[in-house]
């Protein structure tokens, strides 16, 4: 009798132990989804603020290029033809933050996540890939309209800092997402496996 009331409270601690193992899960799984949430919810305010640079960019630079500096039409039509791609792949690349059913699977939501940082590093390369001979049209440009002897070198240097400048604060943009997008991905495998 004394053997079977011990069972009988093993299989009771037992049920306990399940039922704060299933608590702690679901508290977990609450911490990760508001977690997820916030950190979307950067990701979108990031997205918008890239988007409202692209629209100022394709309004801006065709005026600035042709009436203050006097670049050629072409130049100015390859910029804005860039940032429309940049403006169009930056929808595509980011529409899964608005699914309606984002949060519901976690699986799906890591998937993702995983999606769009591989996307981001796509974009950037072909960024990298075309800023190069861009940056060489724009010391062209800038060479070719020059009154003066030394003015392209003063444009060009300005180029210089100016694209350095936006080079370091687009490439901390894009590291700081990249780690967000994985850290989210990560956190959300991780609550998978418990």
């Amino acid at each position: 009798m004394e053997e079977n009331m011990e069972l009988q409270e093993m299989r009771e601690q037992l049920e306990l132990l399940k039922a704060q193992v299933a608590k702690q899960q679901l508290i977990n799984d609450l911490n990760v989804r508001k977690m997820a949430k916030d950190k979307v919810s950067k990701l979108k305010f990031k997205f918008w603020w890239k988007l409202a640079i692209c629209l100022f960019g394709i309004v801006y630079c065709p005026w600035a290029f042709r009436e203050i500096m006097g670049a050629s039409i072409g130049f100015s039509l390859v910029t804005v033809a860039f940032l429309v791609c940049a403006f169009i792949f930056e929808i595509i690349t980011h529409r899964d933050l608005w699914s309606s059913h984002f949060y519901s699977n976690m699986a799906d939501f890591s998937r993702r996540m995983l999606r769009i940082k591989k996307l981001n590093a796509l974009w950037f390369k072909w960024g990298m890939i075309f800023i190069f001979p861009w940056f060489a049209w724009f010391i062209y440009e800038v060479y070719k309209v020059s009154i003066y002897e030394y003015q392209w070198v003063a444009i060009a240097a300005g180029g210089i800092v100016g694209g350095l400048i936006g080079f370091a604060i687009g490439y901390r943009l894009y590291k700081t997402e990249q780690d967000a997008l994985q850290e989210l991905s990560e956190q959300v495998e991780g609550l998978q496996e418990e």
